[in-house]
């Protein structure tokens, strides 16, 4: 069963995210308090648990903070509305393209271009496409380019490895190591993205979302 999130409680999401840091940092800066007063009036062993204690909870909060960006993020790439993908999904199971996104199409060379064959033409616009990841380097590699400068060009695919090479030609990316997100700064205008998707989750069909920002 699918669970969607409300697009209030989205923007909610967003405001704690972007603007209010983790909610937890009160307890690492009472660890550092006790830490300090310990240096200054404890002994050796006191200032060593308090040490030990203000390391551990900075490790705690900010792993935790961590989880949260990070299911915040994959959330941000994922569709959060139930939609038709135009019967383009062969097995029933792929994720919608975003609303905010323009579908991407794989030609024959592996060119993602839109459905009327254009390349990228609006800055800071989602793009996404459906693509096959594999085991290393087995799984078919793409390209596609943007007829504008950027300050980057970035790509991601929820729980995936991505292999992502830029440069002035169609190149094979090689075997995927980067996860989930990968980016390349700048970006001049008709450069090469090339990328191939490796393993992860539950299929080797997903999706993919790109731009230049």
């Amino acid at each position: 069963m699918k669970y969607l999130i409300h697009e209030d409680k989205m923007q909610e999401l967003n405001d704690i995210i972007g603007n209010q840091g983790s909610p937890a940092t009160s307890k690492v800066s009472d660890s550092f308090a006790a830490l300090e007063v310990a240096i200054k009036t404890g002994t050796k062993a006191e200032a060593q648990a308090a040490f030990t204690a203000a390391v551990d909870a900075n490790k705690l909060v900010g792993k935790a903070w961590e989880n949260a960006q990070e299911w915040h993020d994959n959330r941000i790439n994922e569709d959060q509305y139930e939609g038709d993908d135009g019967g383009k999904d062969p097995g029933g199971d792929l994720p919608a393209i975003p609303s905010n996104a323009i579908q991407m199409f794989r030609g024959g060379d592996g060119h993602l271009t839109t459905e009327d064959g254009k390349d990228i033409t609006i800055h800071g616009k989602n793009y996404a496409a459906y693509v096959t990841g594999g085991k290393g380097a087995s799984a078919p590699w793409q390209w596609f380019k943007a007829d504008m400068n950027g300050n980057h060009v970035s790509l991601s695919c929820d729980g995936k490895k991505i292999a992502f090479v830029v440069g002035d030609t169609p190149t094979d990316p090689g075997e995927p190591y980067n996860a989930n997100t990968a980016m390349h700064m700048p970006y001049k205008k008709g450069q090469i993205a090339s990328f191939r998707i490796g393993e992860g989750g539950y299929s080797n069909d997903t999706m993919a979302i790109f731009s230049v920002n």
